[in-house]
């Protein structure tokens, strides 16, 4: 028969977990996520189990399945527009996002599909890596603070900085809020 589980009473996964056979085993088809923040380690684990379906998400959580290229895997319907970064989940539960060079440019930087995605996760760390950008303006600024908030308690660093990037970064005082620098 058929059986829920609820995301919530699933471990944290570490590379190498035996979770996968045990939801396999379990007859496991669905998992309840009703008021939960999705664990990335979770989800690598998660996506699988073909037919496996996640019932009771969040649009924050639907929207990062979108942003991570899973919501086919879970039969999650939407459409999501191309947003001016690329994102990288690792299975230790890091998530890591890169600008492209046109971000600061782009109208989609401030809508808040951009971010609010990430406040559906639950990940080990965020790792922004502004190779190329070359200067802050204030719709990358907005965009850091959330993707910054919304992650949180997750650590936020930005990496590979181009030197007026992290002074700006500095004198606005985000090095409260995240990392800043190599």
């Amino acid at each position: 028969m058929p059986a829920s589980v609820r995301i919530s009473s699933l471990p944290p996964v570490p590379p190498g977990s035996t979770l996968l056979q045990q939801l396999r085993g379990s007859g496991v088809d669905e998992v309840d996520c009703t008021g939960a923040r999705l664990p990335l380690t979770v989800l690598s684990t998660l996506r699988q189990l073909p037919g496996l379906r996640l019932s009771g998400l969040s649009e924050d959580a639907a929207r990062a399945l979108q942003v991570l290229q899973l919501a086919e895997a879970f039969n999650i319907p939407g459409i999501l527009r191309p947003l001016p970064f690329t994102v990288n989940a690792g299975d230790d539960g890091s998530l890591s996002l890169l600008p492209d060079r046109t971000a600061n440019q782009s109208p989609l930087l401030g809508d808040p599909v951009a971010h609010a995605w990430t406040r559906g996760l639950l990940v080990t760390n965020l790792v922004l890596d502004l190779r190329h950008i070359d200067h802050v303006t204030s719709v990358l600024v907005a965009w850091l603070l959330q993707l910054a908030t919304g992650i949180q308690p997750a650590p936020t660093r930005v990496l590979n900085p181009s030197p007026q990037a992290a002074t700006q970064l500095r004198q606005l005082r985000l090095d409260h809020l995240m990392s800043i620098g190599a």
